[in-house]
């Protein structure tokens, strides 16, 4: 059993289809069932209007076949109209002032009003309106502004649909229906070419990112093996620069684990921010001061142009920001030097070096996306450093963007 059901599990594709198809098909079904019900509350509205309307042509009618001279009414004329309205589903009887019956149409024709009663009532209910019953409405009759007597109106009610009513409202849902069967077939098709294009979008950066996770694996990895079998082997011996190439290589794999494990939790937003209050400009110097050697070595200068501000965020999140933006401006930066520029809210860090093309700047903060082509590490790093400043300033609710000139240099700016 276990293995029949293994062979029936549902892939992760598989899954995504069926819940794009699930929703996209209960949208469609509430969609339809309420534009449905609306349509049928807005004729039944219309219908109602048309049965009042009806039962004042009724009395009108009626009213108008008293013949004031003779002070009666025209019998033969009243029955023709009365059995006229009797095959619309209208049992009219007419008295005079003193209660007696000028004419009934149950009296004069029973069978035809049971008949009429009973095939509204059928009509009714094949519409699930069953509910409606026989309901007698008695109105004064006047003519002249006289009172000339009193009509009895039987009916279904208190709505009932004719023939022809009753064909458009069943036409009428069987048309939503069909919509809705089509609709719902045309959104499963929908939802897989969806599920296709979004699943194949995230196995090709799945893909990419195991490729690049195994790319930057493996060098240090490399290096570690080639320098621990030569050291077993006594090719080499254990001198402190040897292991001290060893421990760095060990360091870059740490960092990158590391710096892996904090973009999966930013991206999965399982990272928490401790957010306090302090002066921006602070944070940006002493950050500066922190790549003042690596700088000085390269001859190159950072200067500082702050106004002090205080922002609530995670002091030690956006330090690691512009520790990263910093790094790599040092990096790049052969000659001139770097500036820093910060108001509270907006921080720019420009530097004059080597720049970044115009169809590689879209894609600079995508992980391990490297302008070097060559993938060279004569540079070190990496290719995570912007993604992870990138992600931490989003979580913060800002952004980041860069701007560059190939040749004189970069400038990247943080809004908080």
């Amino acid at each position: 059993m276990k293995r029949i059901s293994a062979l029936f599990r549902p892939t992760l594709k598989q899954r995504l289809i069926l819940i794009y198809a699930f929703c996209i098909s209960l949208a469609l079904i509430v969609l339809t069932a309420g534009i449905n019900r609306f349509t049928q509350s807005l004729f039944s509205g219309l219908v109602s209007e048309a049965i009042a309307e009806k039962q004042q042509e009724i009395l009108r009618s009626i009213s108008e076949l008293y013949d004031p001279l003779s002070e009666r009414f025209d019998v033969r004329t009243v029955e023709a109209l009365g059995m006229h309205f009797t095959h619309e589903g209208y049992i009219v009887t007419v008295r005079d002032t003193e209660g007696r019956i000028v004419w009934d149409a149950r009296v004069c024709d029973m069978a035809e009003c049971n008949r009429v009663l009973n095939e509204i009532r059928s009509r009714m209910n094949k519409l699930g309106k069953a509910g409606g019953t026989p309901q007698i409405l008695e109105y004064p009759l006047s003519y002249a502004g006289r009172a000339v007597g009193f009509i009895t109106i039987e009916t279904f009610g208190p709505l009932f649909y004719s023939k022809g009513e009753s064909v458009f409202l069943f036409s009428l849902n069987r048309l939503f229906f069909l919509s809705l069967a089509v609709f719902t077939a045309v959104s499963i098709v929908i939802a897989v070419a969806l599920a296709s294009l979004v699943l194949n979008e995230a196995d090709k950066k799945q893909r990419q990112l195991t490729t690049d996770v195994a790319h930057e694996l493996r060098t240090p990895l490399a290096c570690l093996q080639g320098s621990m079998e030569a050291l077993t082997d006594g090719i080499w011996e254990p001198t402190p620069d040897r292991l001290a190439g060893c421990s760095e290589e060990i360091q870059r794999l740490s960092k990158l684990v590391t710096d892996l494990s904090l973009l999966t939790d930013i991206e999965w937003e399982h990272i928490t921010l401790h957010k306090t209050e302090f002066d921006l400009a602070d944070l940006l110097e002493a950050t500066a001061e922190q790549f003042r050697g690596a700088a000085f070595k390269k001859g190159i200068s950072i200067k500082l142009d702050l106004h002090s501000e205080t922002v609530y965020a995670d002091y030690d999140r956006i330090r690691q920001v512009f520790v990263n933006i910093l790094s790599n401006a040092v990096k790049y930066t052969d000659s001139g030097g770097i500036t820093i520029r910060s108001d509270g809210k907006e921080t720019d860090i420009s530097d004059t070096g080597i720049g970044i093309a115009p169809g590689e700047l879209p894609h600079i903060f995508e992980r391990f996306y490297r302008t070097d082509k060559s993938r060279a590490r004569a540079t070190g790093g990496s290719g995570i450093g912007l993604t992870i400043a990138y992600a931490l300033v989003k979580a913060h609710g800002g952004s980041i963007r860069a701007e560059s000139v190939p040749g004189q240099g970069t400038t990247f700016r943080v809004f908080l």
